[in-house]
């Protein structure tokens, strides 16, 4: 179920260097948007206790789906509105699914024109009554405390070992946050973006809330970023 997202920070990892990482359909201009629902943001969250060996929790993950959505229901900048309300878990499934799916496919993408949003999104849009819908992802890890100490002195044992030429320098944590717009009247995704990773937990409210903010920064004007 995670390996897509787990595939989605490796990537980002690899395209960090990339100037432009955004997608926009300039069919649709952002002044149309008043307001869009949201979905139940996605989570893939490791936990790094021995070595480099990242393996996913759950438990981290669940908290920081916890943070992310709660960062989109208060956040006063985006006029985003409702979370979209499904049927029961086998609906989510098949969402979250989709979803995962899309921005993958939007993530490997030179362009955004031409992909549809598929069948269960498209069904729990119509269902909410949304035309624009708003869906999220939160990637990352964090490392229990004496592991980074650990794996800090090994890096710095390799310098030595190298003369200096090569210094490993472990993350103490990553996060990642990916989000785009879906417009039903289209029948595409309009708008896609993701924040390069920072070194900063992905449990931590703060850092979550203002990468959320710069999400969609290249696509809202500045007028409406402002308006609350």
């Amino acid at each position: 179920m995670f390996r897509l997202l787990s595939t989605l920070a490796c990537a980002v990892l690899l395209l960090s260097g990339c100037n432009r990482t955004y997608l926009i359909n300039n069919a649709v201009k952002s002044s149309e948007i008043k307001s869009f629902a949201y979905f139940e943001p996605l989570a893939s969250v490791s936990y790094i206790a021995q070595k480099n060996q990242a393996i996913h929790s759950d438990s981290l993950s669940k908290v920081a789906r916890t943070v992310l959505d709660s960062v989109i229901q208060i956040n006063p900048v985006f006029k985003s509105g409702n979370k979209i309300i499904l049927a029961d878990d086998a609906h989510q499934h098949a969402i979250n699914e989709e979803l995962k799916l899309l921005f993958n496919k939007l993530l490997t993408s030179k362009k955004i024109e031409g992909i549809k949003i598929p069948p269960a999104v498209d069904s729990a849009m119509k269902s909410n009554g949304q035309r624009f819908a708003f869906a999220t992802a939160v990637t990352g890890f964090d490392r229990r405390a004496g592991n980074y100490a650990g794996q800090i002195a090994k890096g710095i044992g390799v310098g030595i070992l190298t003369l200096g030429m090569y210094t490993p320098v472990p993350y103490k944590s990553i996060i990642s946050l990916y989000g785009m717009i879906l417009d039903r009247e289209t029948g595409e995704a309009i708008f896609s973006n993701r924040t390069l990773p920072y070194e900063k937990s992905p449990t931590n409210k703060k850092i979550v809330e203002k990468k959320y903010k710069a999400l969609l920064k290249p696509y809202m004007s500045e007028q409406q970023l402002a308006t609350k």
